[in-house]
């Protein structure tokens, strides 16, 4: 998919595992080795699917920087 063509908070997507979810974050991503890769952060339907809630260690500051939000703590994803 074209970053051109996602509208955050209405895309939805399916992994390879048949996992759906919506993009609700679109751009770099605090703990990213290059800081200017863009990522799609993820809510996942299912909420086992993600491995954490749209927040991470910030590889500069070692500060939590929150890029979006899930209810459940292990709801989201981030993907390239």
């Amino acid at each position: 998919r074209r970053v051109e063509d996602i509208v955050v908070g209405k895309t939805r997507i399916r992994d390879e595992d048949n996992f759906y979810g919506t993009i609700v974050y679109l751009g770099c991503v605090a703990s990213a080795k290059k800081a200017n890769e863009v990522y799609a952060g993820i809510a996942w339907d299912d909420t086992t699917r993600g491995k954490h809630d749209g927040s991470v260690i910030c590889r500069r500051t070692n500060q939590l920087v929150r890029h979006f939000h899930v209810p459940h703590a292990h709801g989201g994803s981030f993907m390239r």
